[in-house]
């Protein structure tokens, strides 16, 4: 192409202060387009919050480290009524295609984010929703599908099985996957699709992380503070390789979320919550290991963030992507219960040599494979190849 594509991100929050996976992909991939030369805006809601969704930034177009972002109010919805839906799908109730519709039309959602995106999509060469659950993803994916690329954080869970969403996710120009496990998983759930592996791309640090007050031997979780990501499960497995074992070994739980530990889990269990960047790099940099025993990741940024620190992981079995992750970079162990877990911790405290080969290994494959370098080709190329078959 004789110029660098417009491309026109559209995530549901964005900003420096929101914390959220798919949130921080879409930053990633569009810094990384506008560094690389193309025009770059982002169309998202003025919230920051995915709890409570309310509109905490103005709306408007503002700079945003030399991007240009165009934000609208979250549009009113009946979260009863979503709440029931999703409940209902989730206890292994297939929803009606009237229901599943409903579903989606009060799910999140701003009236002047689509108009914005129906009358502005015609001026950008590609555009990029990200993730899939949403309804700012599913209705605004609908307006310009021949130039449409969805980053769909794809989990094996009952909203992809919805016809309505398949439908969505089959008509666009094509999907940007995460991970090689996250691609199968499409093809599995939707059948045969057109995309291809990006992911986010990570920097190698250039230094240490400066020092903070941690305790001598401890497991770190890192995300979001919720049941739903398995934060107590992680809990759950130390404090009982602690009692187990009679060493002072502790789990150190950083990020956001309302979950807390019992009573009897705070010996072993400390929440520190939100911690800078500088924080969050030590805290990795100084554990045994991480705790990742989520089973929803299509990539897991926290995991590439601890082996960049050189450290090796326990993850779930459950999880195809982790343990994909794991198999091929020789950087961490995948775990099937707490019997298991304990085990493998056993390994990692007991042979510090071993644990920092793998976290040796972790490093290298992140470097390798998700550098910034290597993604931003990647995504450049998946750009262009939209560009070329729409034109």
């Amino acid at each position: 192409m004789l110029r660098r594509p417009h491309v026109l991100f559209v995530p549901p929050r964005y900003g420096p202060g929101v914390v959220g996976g798919a949130e921080r992909l879409i930053r990633g991939l569009a810094t990384s387009a506008r560094d690389a030369g193309c025009q770059v805006e982002v169309a998202t809601t003025c919230a920051v919050d995915n709890e409570t969704w309310a509109n905490a930034l103005p709306s408007g177009t503002a700079d945003d480290d030399g991007i240009k972002v165009h934000r609208f109010p979250v549009s009113p919805r009946d979260g009863h009524r979503h709440q029931h839906l999703l409940g209902r799908l989730l206890r292994g109730e297939m929803l009606s295609e009237l229901d599943a519709a409903d579903l989606m039309a009060t799910s999140i959602w701003s009236a002047g984010l689509q108009g914005f995106v129906d009358a502005h999509g015609a001026n950008a060469d590609v555009v990029v929703f990200a993730p899939y659950l949403f309804g700012t993803t599913f209705w605004g994916a609908q307006s310009w599908p021949e130039k449409t690329i969805v980053v769909p954080c794809l989990h094996d869970e009952p909203q992809a099985y919805l016809p309505a969403v398949q439908r969505v996710l089959q008509g666009v120009a094509c999907l940007a996957f995460n991970s090689p496990g996250e691609q199968r998983l499409a093809n599995k759930v939707l059948g045969a699709v057109r995309g291809a592996v990006v992911g986010l791309g990570f920097d190698e640090p250039s230094a240490p992380p400066p020092p903070t007050d941690l305790p001598d031997r401890y497991f770190v979780y890192a995300g979001r503070i919720e049941e739903g990501k398995r934060v107590h499960v992680a809990a759950a497995n130390v404090a009982a390789l602690a009692a187990e074992t009679g060493e002072n070994v502790r789990l150190i739980i950083i990020g956001s979320g309302s979950w807390r530990p019992s009573a009897e889990m705070r010996a072993y269990v400390e929440v520190r919550g939100f911690v800078t960047d500088d924080e969050k790099r030590a805290t990795m940099a100084g554990a045994i290991g991480l705790v990742n025993p989520s089973e929803l990741e299509s990539l897991s940024i926290v995991l590439m963030e601890s082996w960049l620190e050189g450290r090796p992981a326990l993850v779930a079995h459950g999880s195809e992507v982790m343990r994909d992750h794991c198999a091929q970079s020789g950087g961490g162990f995948a775990f099937k219960d707490q019997a298991d877990f304990i085990d493998r911790a056993r390994l990692l405290m007991d042979d510090p040599e071993a644990a920092a080969r793998m976290g040796r290994a972790g490093q290298d494959y992140v470097v390798r494979t998700y550098g910034r370098a290597e993604v931003t080709r990647r995504f450049l190329s998946l750009v262009d190849k939209v560009v070329e078959a729409w034109r």
